[in-house]
């Protein structure tokens, strides 16, 4: 019976397109249970469409093997190809915003006229959700490197770790004034819409010294969709 199923060509690779089109139509759907699922289970006709294939080469007409294998490939190139351009994570699902911490939204207009008389770090939203701006008003004593940090609140799981300090950093030298420093960064972590809890810190790395934070703060975010 397994023979007869390996040697015929076209069962192997009608499993493989059943559980192909379901994982692809959850995707399509953004179900995350589906997807879960169904992830794993392709692997399984894959492996069996690879079998068949080795099959039919020694077992029957080779030509069939090498539809297989055209089947396959094409269909794993779509996919790889859908996903690289896929933009739900579901990071942002399952996380609950707690309801006994204060958070800040991000604001729209940032007020740099007025001057700040101590270390200040305010957010500001940029031209997507997901892509925000920082300024922080600062009085460097030293030589380094200031950059941004962020982490979901409940789990402090790293958010785009190191996109945002590439992103964020700005070289400092000492000054006697307090200065505003502003760049823009980004959150990769999470969807459109589905905003959650996170900290947001401005962090200071003297020349050949360990890096010290120098403020934080609690802020709703949400995820840029790619």
């Amino acid at each position: 019976m397994i023979g007869n199923f390996l040697k015929t060509w076209w069962k192997p690779i009608i499993l493989y397109l059943v559980i192909y089109g379901i994982y692809l139509i959850s995707l399509l759907c953004a179900n995350k249970f589906i997807i879960e699922i169904f992830e794993w289970l392709l692997y399984f006709p894959i492996i069996i469409v690879i079998i068949s294939s080795v099959y039919i080469v020694f077992k029957s007409k080779w030509y069939y093997s090498l539809l297989q294998f055209g089947v396959l490939g094409v269909t794993i190139i779509y996919l790889i190809t859908f996903l690289m351009f896929y933009s739900n994570d579901f990071f942002a699902d399952d996380l609950e915003i707690p309801k006994n911490i204060k958070f800040e939204k991000p604001k729209f207009e940032i007020d740099t006229l007025t001057i700040r008389e101590h270390n200040t770090l305010e957010i500001k939203n940029d031209s997507q959700p997901g892509i925000y701006e920082y300024y922080f008003w600062y009085k460097p004593s030293k030589k380094g490197e200031l950059y941004v940090k962020a982490s979901e609140i409940t789990q402090n799981i790293p958010l785009s770790k190191q996109q945002i300090k590439e992103k964020s950093l700005i070289k400092v030298k000492p000054n006697d004034n307090l200065q505003l420093f502003h760049k823009i960064f980004t959150i990769y972590e999470g969807d459109w819409g589905k905003p959650y809890g996170s900290k947001i810190s401005v962090y200071f790395k003297p020349d050949n010294k360990p890096e010290q934070k120098l403020i934080e703060k609690n802020y709703m975010v949400e995820g840029w969709m790619r």
